[in-house]
């Protein structure tokens, strides 16, 4: 099997923000500060891809892809 390098995580937003878009800036597992770009009218479920802000390949150290899924709280 495949490692992959791909990490998911789970991003509440309010409903406003989901309506109206805008940047959100939360922490992930390992502490480092990441700011998404949610598009305007996004809905609960929906992922987002953030490139090469996963996981490092335990054999290639290439970043991995953060993937987001979207909780309007």
């Amino acid at each position: 099997a495949k490692v992959s390098s791909d990490a998911p995580a789970t991003l509440k937003i309010s409903r406003t923000r989901a309506q109206k878009g805008g940047e959100v800036s939360f922490t992930a597992k390992e502490g480092k500060k990441i700011t998404v770009r949610i598009p305007p009218g996004i809905v609960s479920g929906k992922k987002l891809r953030l490139a090469r802000q996963g996981n490092l390949c335990p054999t290639c150290d290439h970043p991995g892809d953060l993937i987001l899924t979207i909780k309007i709280d």
